[in-house]
């Protein structure tokens, strides 16, 4: 017990400053419980009635691994300072952090600084600890970095002997048409394919799955033949969807096959096919479905999608709305700086993440990710209403309801779109950029330390198109000649 080890049976309610510490007990990381109560306290502009916190020294004898922390308050009797107080108790003394005063209840929680400086370190000024600055990118450093002549593949990931298991997969997923969710992990493991999520992910971007709204089942697509941008006279096709050696055996008597390896070999092959110059495409389609009672599609990239594609706007509002969500009642984490910070409540338009409110846990489990959130949200503070979406497409979300800065780079002689690691695109919009190739990003990183995705073969058309749909200004274009 406390008073155990601090003599604290004559406690006084003020010291002769006016100054006077409130005391609990956590269990956790220390410096983490500073960080964040810091900020909290900046952020709510509360310094001056909460200057300093102080947490009890490292003791070897201490078994039971919680620790004992107070906060300073100041000058409570000021007028001004009381409304500080009131929504000291409203915003910040109900974060986990002061789940157990440091007294058993019904005993008054408030030292002077002389019952407690035998038990305590240094003080810790909370100014010291004021929230990150906003991301904000070196524009002169970037703008001279070139991401098209760094490769930044580790050679770890360059494994040929996964790529066949994802070429296994499909073959499998071709054969039985759809499965659950549960089933398509339970294959990943016999497989031994880590990440089942980013595969689903992928398999979508490359034009091969879909998946149903609530997310429990995956359908193979049927196959498509898919005409993309060709450098030459020559025109060029990709093969997507459902695949098996039956049809791949057919098309090849219209034409050659060829095999294309991903970048990070973490995903089937890609099939193009040159067909030969005398054949005529929709009578291939037709003569393969009539001769071989085969179901095939063929579909022009340039053409049917890129101009039905919605705007950002559009593609916002269509995100499904969460309704009926008390946010007191779980713990949160808000995406700063692209890592999660622990927060009091959503007050912020911006990415966050929900974790089930349980007193029994400390804020340290979460943060060890021993503790997996409940959903990942993005919070729009005008409409005050939560949207539900993949982690990346809610993370750009962030960065455009943000104002924060786009920045593409596009090398006009290659074809070559570099796009931010950091600034990934919505799956919607990704996946016109991967099906212009049939070829997932490779990844690059230039001397100012920014990890870029460079997507091959997307045309002009295709990046004016993007550009407008989600109002982004133009790229800086590169030469590569």
């Amino acid at each position: 017990m406390l008073n155990q080890r601090t003599s604290l049976n004559n406690r006084q309610k003020n010291n002769p400053k006016g100054r006077y510490y409130l005391g609990f007990c956590y269990k956790g990381d220390a410096q983490k419980l500073i960080e964040v109560i810091s900020q909290q306290i900046n952020e709510y502009d509360l310094s001056k009635l909460i200057p300093l916190l102080r947490v009890e020294k490292k003791d070897k004898k201490n078994k039971r691994g919680s620790f004992y922390f107070f906060l300073a308050i100041d000058n409570v009797d000021n007028p001004q300072l009381k409304i500080k107080y009131q929504q000291f108790k409203d915003k910040i003394l109900v974060l986990s952090y002061f789940y157990y005063p440091a007294v058993p209840k019904g005993t008054p929680n408030n030292f002077s600084y002389e019952q407690i400086k035998s038990m305590v370190g240094n003080a810790h000024d909370v100014l010291d600890y004021t929230n990150p600055i906003p991301y904000q990118k070196n524009q002169e450093k970037d703008i001279q970095s070139n991401p098209f002549t760094f490769d930044f593949t580790p050679a770890y990931l360059l494994n040929g002997s996964e790529e066949k298991k994802y070429q296994h997969l499909l073959y499998w997923l071709s054969s039985i048409g759809n499965c659950s969710w549960q089933l398509f992990k339970q294959t990943c493991e016999l497989l031994n394919l880590k990440n089942p999520q980013r595969i689903i992910r992928r398999l979508k971007l490359l034009g091969h799955i879909e998946i149903s709204d609530d997310g429990k089942k995956c359908f193979i697509n049927p196959p498509i033949i898919i005409k993309i941008l060709s450098n030459s006279e020559e025109e060029k096709f990709i093969l997507c969807g459902q695949r098996n050696q039956k049809l791949i055996s057919i098309l090849t008597n219209y034409g050659e096959i060829i095999y294309s390896s991903h970048p990070l070999k973490n995903a089937p092959y890609t099939i193009e096919i040159k067909f030969n110059h005398s054949l005529d495409l929709k009578n291939i389609i037709q003569e393969i479905k009539t001769r071989y009672n085969l179901v095939i599609y063929y579909s022009d990239l340039t053409i049917c999608q890129l101009e039905n594609l919605p705007n950002f706007e559009q593609w916002f509002e269509n995100l499904p709305t969460l309704l009926g969500i008390i946010p007191s009642l779980y713990d949160w984490k808000y995406l700063v700086n692209n890592d999660f910070t622990d927060c009091l409540n959503p007050d912020k338009t911006g990415m966050y993440q929900m974790f089930k409110h349980n007193q029994e846990k400390s804020l340290d489990a979460i943060n060890s990710l021993k503790i997996k959130p409940v959903a990942t949200l993005f919070y729009d503070r005008d409409k005050q209403y939560f949207k539900q979406g993949n982690w990346y497409g809610l993370r750009f979300l962030t960065l455009k309801k943000n104002n924060e800065p786009i920045l593409w780079k596009y090398d006009v002689n290659k074809k070559r779109l570099a796009i931010p690691y950091s600034q990934r695109l919505p799956e919607l919009y990704e996946r016109l950029l991967v099906l212009s190739s049939g070829i997932l990003p490779s990844y690059s990183k230039t001397e100012d330390e920014n990890i870029w995705l460079i997507y091959e073969n997307i045309s002009e058309q295709l990046l004016d198109i993007l550009i407008k749909k989600l109002s982004l200004s133009q790229p800086l274009l590169i030469d590569s000649t």
